[in-house]
Parts: structure tokens; C-alpha cells; sequence
């Protein structure tokens, strides 16, 4: 029989963070990779070689999650030391430092197509902010029961969807500030949250991830539950999830409800 698995070949090595290494991501033009650090970092890399390009230093705890500007070199970190930082990937300066949350910003996401940064907290609380400014435009207090875990930003619309220890996720209209609907159903945590790629149907669907271990998947105009996969129900929590690109999940959506990688 004929081995199609795929094989992987070591093309260098990224070395140099001293402590776990929590997240990894390419910018969108694919120039750059970066890796997030408990070690309180941030190390950009030329994606190409591996070679170091800038270690960008100013968080005083450990590093969350990286998320690169969807248009260009800017990159967006939160940390435990209550702040989010946004550096200029290239040249290793810092652009803009977020403060205002009371605890650890456990998660973010750029929205309005990059025009502004949101982040979510272990206070509860969701802050809409305007990245050159550095100002908030919005403070949503206690959005959630317990801490916000993940978070993210509709491709079109002025909506952010939160996802909480407390086991719902949330709609947050982030030109007024307003909770505008929550998304019950789960029965853990919900640790991820995710748009659908846009498709030629017009359908955009929404999924959110738990650690009861379902996604669920909704209609992210009405925010209707459409269907909930169970195959890891019971068996371990879901942590991380992402739709595939175009017509590959589309054709795939409807023969099987849903596909996650």
C-alpha cells in the first residue's frame, strides 16, 4: 500500500526564550513568524531562514497570546501584568501600551478590520480601544460571571463574540458598549470562539469550543444554534479550534455539519 502520510523535514530551529513558549504565528504576509513566551517576550523571526529579527521586551509577567495586524507588521500581545502591547514587528519599537484592565488580558482580537483593538480580561471585562490613541473607547465591565477567556471580532460587522469560565459566550456590540445577546449551551468553559471564513452562499457561521468538550455552531446573523458537534464530548476539552478556508469547508459543511482542525 502506498504511504501518503506526510513527512516533515527540520528546517531550523527557533531558540532562545527561557520559558514556555505559548504561542506561535505568522504575520499575515507571511514575511515574519512570532512566538510568545511565558518568559515575558516576544521574538520575531524571519520566517525564510529562522533567523532572530527583534526580541520585543516590556511585559513584566508572562506573555498570553500574539495576534499580527490582518494588514501589516504590527503586533498585539497580552500579558499577565494587567496591559496589552502593540510593538512595529520590524524595528522592535513599541507603538502603543493598553492599560485599564484590573487583572491578567487573557485574550484580544483587532476589530473593524484592524481599526481597533479589543481585549478580554480575568477582571470580566471587555475594553474597546483605540490603537493610536491608546485610549479606551469602551470599558464593558463585568460582561461575564468569572474570567474571559477568548475572544473575537465578526469580519464585517461592529461585534465581538466572548467566551468565559462561566460557561456561556457573549455578543458585544463594540460601537455602543452593549451586550447584546448571550450564547448559552455549554456546560465548561468556553476556550474558543471563531467566524467562519466568508464563502460564495453568503453564510457566515459562528463556533464556539469548551472544555465540556463540544463546539457548537450558531447563525452569526440571527445567533441561532444550528447544531453542536459532540465527538469529543466526555473525552477532553476543546481548546483551540479553526475553520478551513473557502470552498474546501463549505463542501465539507454539508455533508458533515461542521469541520474543525
Amino acid at each position: 500500500m502506498q504511504d501518503t502520510g506526510l513527512t516533515c523535514r527540520e528546517r531550523c530551529r527557533l531558540q532562545g526564550h527561557t520559558d514556555s513558549v505559548v504561542e506561535v504565528a505568522f504575520s499575515t504576509d507571511g514575511v515574519y513568524a512570532a512566538t510568545g513566551s511565558y518568559d515575558g517576550t516576544v521574538r520575531i523571526w524571519n520566517s525564510g531562514d529562522g533567523s532572530l529579527v527583534q526580541c520585543l521586551e516590556g511585559p513584566s509577567k508572562e506573555v498570553e497570546w500574539i495576534l499580527w495586524h490582518p494588514k501589516g507588521h504590527a503586533i498585539l500581545a497580552g500579558s499577565n501584568d494587567t496591559m496589552a502591547w502593540m510593538w512595529w514587528a520590524p524595528t522592535g519599537k513599541v507603538m502603543q501600551i493598553f492599560a485599564g484592565h484590573a487583572a491578567g488580558v487573557s485574550c484580544g482580537c483587532w476589530g473593524l478590520g484592524g481599526k481597533v483593538v479589543v481585549t478580554g480580561s480575568e477582571d470580566r471585562g471587555i475594553i474597546v480601544w483605540n490603537p493610536r490613541a491608546g485610549t479606551p473607547q469602551h470599558h464593558i465591565r463585568e460582561v461575564h460571571e468569572s474570567s474571559i477567556i477568548s475572544i473575537c471580532s465578526h469580519p464585517e460587522s461592529p461585534i465581538v463574540v466572548s467566551g468565559a469560565e462561566d460557561a456561556t459566550a457573549k455578543v458585544v456590540q463594540i460601537e455602543s458598549g452593549k451586550v447584546l445577546a448571550p450564547l448559552p449551551g455549554h456546560i465548561d468553559s468556553v476556550e474558543a470562539v471563531a467566524f467562519s471564513n466568508s464563502s460564495k452562499e453568503g453564510l457566515l457561521l459562528l463556533a464556539t469550543g469548551s472544555m465540556d468538550g463540544s463546539v457548537q455552531i450558531w447563525d452569526a446573523k440571527s445567533m441561532e444554534l444550528r447544531c453542536t458537534a459532540k465527538e469529543h464530548f466526555d473525552k477532553g476539552g476543546v481548546v483551540k479550534l479553526k475553520w478551513l478556508p473557502g470552498s474546501f469547508f463549505w463542501k465539507l459543511a454539508r455533508n458533515r455539519g461542521v469541520t474543525l482542525i
